[in-house]
């Protein structure tokens, strides 16, 4: 046999030999890879594979997301070639991609901590000068976001390193919040915006509004994406919808000529919903004792009219004096149950779960759980029921929604309290309307003169008193007025509170809020590529948020 001959057998062998290795890695067949690796030496920190950009061994067994593979790689090269370890672990691909940021990708916290303290770089960058945390970004991955956060804090007292990583730009101008909002990758987001990685409340806004190259802000790429969802929690947090792009396009318009309908419900979501919260609030709603106070003093200013100028016609209108008992006094206990009740839900905790410390994360991030199935602000596990209040920005068990009237939540401890309490402001306001009522029709079609006479008031004294001086003949033009405003004024109020009252009796008397929770449970926020995609042909090659191909 020839020496050129030879030469063929052996090339022939090598490849066989790293195509069988790469088909074992693949499958994932860890047992093949064991027994293969212990028959002869391989120069495994050489093999490439040309299907997959030049990928090395390692960064198959990354991408796949096997712990035990990358493992078995990693020892065979410090037994072997111990010093092209650091070299073998911070292999690049034709795309720049090295093992740590495939496992990024994955989101094994196992395998990122065994790359590290081999010498892999987790601050290196591909050829597109994405980051590891662009791609924890893309597959929506908050647990190696986390993992990152912490290690750049830990490193920062040591060589003076920053989260310039987490905030940090690619070749096109996206940071990781452009690619979380492009993958629709609703956890990530939400954990990388709450991190307390920005010194100031401004320096946060600017990079929720920053722009990439095309002049998109990551409220823009929500239409690209088609997240209505990711488009109301920038807006919850600040985005800006008034920032164009370099086409002058503002967020809103863009949904508009995409006709993306629910995105632009949400950029166009009205200040007048958001105050009687029919509507999850699309801005940043701070809590405030405002509400409380209008809603005790416009209780207070209507009460007062109602027993000055309109009880003492509507008793007229009346007439019989136990009926004119029964009308006094329930609506005087209907009065006092609305008041206690009101104050019972102001003094009852609606069922506060509590917060962690980010610090506490750590140990969940160790133990390599899903950290999609914590709260991100509160930093505790999430149960079936529980959500997580903006404005109150606290968790709570059997979540209902947020009340702005009584500026706390309805959640587990307090939904009884809150649904009598509709009960009896429904019935309170009722009476009150049909008080007004008796006194308009009383005014405008049986008598059109003033009421003075003893025989129309209930009580006597003081009470008789102030009557007849409100109700004299020179004020009875502004009487008219007046109760004709307190109509409509008390109109404003029984019409969106019986809405709000049908809306749980329906809720209660179905199964609508258990059908909610497995809605919302099997809601999945895919990535707008597959995991595969990040080793397809170049055709299929990853997109980048402005929606140009690039190769990573």
């Amino acid at each position: 046999m020839t020496d050129s001959e030879n030469n063929e057998n052996s090339i022939s062998s090598v490849f066989t030999e790293q195509d069988e290795l790469f088909d074992y890695i693949l499958g994932e067949e860890v047992a093949s890879i064991e027994d293969m690796l212990s028959r002869k030496r391989l120069p495994i920190w050489e093999y490439k594979n040309k299907e997959n950009h030049n990928s090395s061994v390692l960064n198959l067994s990354a991408y796949k997301g096997n712990f035990r593979i990358t493992q078995i790689l990693i020892d065979y090269c410090k037994n072997y070639n111990n010093n092209n370890l650091k070299q073998f672990i911070n292999e690049e691909n034709d795309q720049g991609i090295t093992p740590i940021h495939y496992a990024s990708f994955r989101g094994d916290i196992n395998i990122i901590k065994l790359l590290i303290e081999n010498g892999a770089d987790y601050r290196k960058k591909t050829k597109r000068d994405l980051t590891v945390i662009h791609y924890c970004a893309q597959s929506n991955k908050p647990n190696s976001l986390l993992y990152f956060y912490f290690l750049c804090r830990k490193n920062a007292n040591l060589s003076g390193d920053k989260y310039d990583l987490i905030t940090e730009k690619d070749k096109g101008g996206s940071t990781p919040l452009h690619w979380a909002v492009y993958s629709s990758a609703e956890d990530f987001l939400l954990f990388l915006i709450n991190l307390n990685v920005f010194k100031t409340i401004e320096a946060k806004l600017n990079f929720i509004n920053q722009n990439d190259n095309q002049g998109n802000t990551p409220l823009h790429l929500c239409i690209t994406s088609k997240s209505s969802r990711i488009a109301l929690k920038l807006l919850q947090n600040g985005a800006n919808p008034n920032i164009r792009d370099r086409k002058g396009n503002t967020p809103l318009q863009l949904a508009i000529d995409k006709n993306q309908a629910e995105i632009k419900r949400v950029i166009e979501n009205n200040q007048s919903c958001q105050l009687c919260m029919f509507n999850v609030p699309a801005k940043q709603i701070k809590k405030s004792k405002m509400n409380i106070i209008c809603l005790f003093s416009s209780l207070i200013i209507t009460n007062i009219i109602l027993f000055c100028c309109t009880f003492p016609i509507a008793l007229k209108f009346i007439g019989d004096g136990s009926k004119q008992n029964l009308l006094f006094f329930g609506y005087i206990s209907f009065l006092l149950l609305f008041v206690v009740f009101y104050i019972i839900l102001l003094s009852t905790d609606p069922g506060l779960r509590g917060k962690n410390n980010l610090h506490d994360l750590e140990k969940v991030i160790d133990e390599n759980k899903d950290l999609t199935k914590y709260c991100y602000k509160c930093y505790i596990e999430k149960t079936r029921t529980s959500k997580h209040c903006i404005i109150c920005d606290n968790c709570y068990e059997d979540f209902d929604h947020h009340c702005f009237w009584i500026n706390k939540c309805v959640a587990k401890n307090n939904y009884c309290y809150f649904l009598t309490f509709l009960y009896i402001a429904f019935i309170y306001l009722a009476i009150f309307l049909l008080i007004t009522i008796l006194t308009l029709i009383e005014i405008f079609f049986i008598h059109d003169k003033g009421y003075c006479d003893n025989n129309y008031f209930l009580l006597n004294g003081f009470y008789e008193s102030i009557c007849k001086f409100f109700l004299k003949d020179s004020y009875f033009f502004y009487i008219r007025i007046i109760n004709i405003l307190l109509m409509i004024f008390i109109l404003c109020f029984i019409i969106p509170e019986s809405f709000l009252l049908y809306l749980h009796m329906h809720v209660c008397c179905s199964n609508y809020r258990e059908e909610k929770r497995q809605r919302r449970n099997r809601r999945q926020h895919p990535s707008a590529f597959s995991a595969s995609s990040m080793l397809s042909e170049d055709d299929n090659a990853l997109l980048n948020p402005s929606g140009k191909k690039s190769l990573a």
